[in-house]
């Protein structure tokens, strides 16, 4: 977790998503295992998946290169809602 928030820190994409009101609100790391030639098993975090919330309005998804410290991709749903229960 730590990892992933020092990458999201140095993200000016997902700053910028910070500063209009979305915050962290999940981390999924994906975990994979990798059997060597001498039959070790090593297992790594390589990416995660991050949601960021700004209350009702929507939500964002980052994906997280952890084994190169970057973000590869942001996701950005906008959530519309109409209330009918007044009319």
């Amino acid at each position: 977790t730590a990892t992933v928030n020092a990458i999201l820190d140095n993200d000016t994409d997902v700053q910028n998503l910070i500063t209009e009101g979305n915050n962290v609100t999940s981390i999924h790391p994906i975990i994979k295992t990798v059997i060597g030639a001498d039959g070790t098993a090593t297992t790594k975090a390589t990416t995660a998946i991050v949601t960021l919330q700004n209350g009702a309005s929507g939500y964002a998804v980052a994906i997280v290169d952890i084994s190169q410290s970057k973000v590869t991709q942001i996701v950005i749903f906008t959530r519309t809602v109409i209330d009918k229960t007044t009319s």
